[in-house]
């Protein structure tokens, strides 16, 4: 079925060795990840050739300690998991997934990816990748030095004094970077550095994606660019900074504490959307007190506007950022977010599916 030969079923637990040799002498396999705990969701079901379940681990050092891998015939492993009362969500690298079987949501977290494609590339490496993750570079040439204190997103009316100071604001970045970005090829990387008086909180509220989604939403509105990155960091300081820059692949993501990749297929103006993509994190670990640096990147239809995507997918955050109060739902501590990245890919299939990877990690 689908380049899967048909295969005896063989289960490695703690064996990488005979793992990694059942992969070498049955190339036209199958392998389905089964999570030794912590997970109810859909299994991820890999071609035996698949670089996403051989080579170098992701993260740790061994393939077969926690999870489990079910090695055989496709058919086969799909009624193994039917009897556990698990479904299958083929692997979007290596198999090919016909039409009406897509799965609704997945989570994996120890996806891998080929070697990214060049950023205008219309079909892009998945994220978190062993080696080649689906992430940019975070901006750091030369800033521009604001002339006013950044301006968070007003949701007030229209000639609202607040509106007001937020216009000025934009008008006056957007002055600023305008040469830039006329200079610059694609693709775009944005940085946006908030500095805050000594006497505020900078981890309670002044979320960082109510920074940046006005602001990008004004540059590419009147530039007609596309940013596939956009930064954004806050800390006490006197100076606030920006940057506009050519966007550049970062093989290394540095430090993780924690990461998972999800799929939504609901509406993200909907708590379903909200809900698919926190029940798909909700088995990683929350990080420790204090600030934190998360990054999310987003694979999602060139026609979709992923900034919309930005705050309901940080709302939907709590696993690993805590609640600010156990009875608001949607309402994560994410105001100890001191560094935030974002990053787009976009493809040209997958209808409107979205795919959102998340690593975060406590910083100093």
């Amino acid at each position: 079925m689908d380049g899967c030969e048909d295969q005896v079923v063989r289960r490695f637990v703690d064996d990488d060795e005979g793992y990694l040799a059942w992969l070498a002498e049955r190339p036209g396999g199958c392998v389905l990840n089964l999570p030794r705990s912590g997970s109810s969701g859909p299994l991820m079901l890999h071609r035996a050739t698949c670089r996403t379940i051989r080579g170098t681990p992701a993260r740790g050092s061994r393939w077969t300690a926690d999870w489990i891998k079910l090695c055989g015939d496709r058919e086969e492993l799909e009624q193994f998991a039917e009897a556990q009362g698990r479904s299958v969500r083929p692997c979007g690298i290596c198999v090919h997934v016909p039409s009406g079987r897509r799965a609704a949501s997945a989570v994996s977290p120890s996806v891998l990816a080929p070697e990214p494609a060049t950023p205008s590339s219309a079909e892009p490496a998945p994220p978190w990748s062993g080696g080649s993750p689906g992430r940019y570079r975070r901006p750091a040439g030369n800033p521009v030095e604001l002339p006013m204190t950044p301006r968070l997103e007003s949701w007030n009316k229209a000639g609202d004094p607040d509106q007001i100071r937020l216009g000025q604001y934009l008008d006056a970045v957007e002055e600023l970077v305008r040469p830039s970005i006329a200079a610059l090829p694609d693709p775009l990387a944005l940085r946006l550095d908030v500095g805050l008086p000594d006497h505020v909180d900078v981890l309670d509220a002044r979320d960082l994606d109510n920074y940046l989604y006005p602001l990008t939403s004004r540059l590419t509105a009147r530039t007609g660019r596309r940013f596939v990155t956009v930064w954004g960091t806050k800390q006490h300081g006197t100076q606030s900074w920006v940057r506009v820059e050519h966007a550049q692949f970062e093989p290394d993501i540095g430090t993780i504490d924690t990461s998972a990749v999800a799929i939504a297929t609901a509406s993200p103006q909907t708590e379903t959307y909200k809900r698919q993509v926190r029940d798909q994190l909700a088995h990683l670990t929350r990080i420790r007190s204090g600030p934190v640096r998360v990054e999310i990147a987003f694979v999602v239809s060139a026609r979709r506007n992923w900034m919309s995507l930005w705050k309901p997918t940080i709302d939907a955050l709590t696993p690993i950022l805590g609640p600010t109060r156990p009875d608001r739902e949607w309402h994560p501590l994410d105001g100890r977010i001191v560094e935030l990245g974002l990053h787009l890919h976009t493809r040209t299939h997958g209808g409107n599916e979205i795919t959102v990877a998340v690593a975060g990690s406590a910083t100093t």
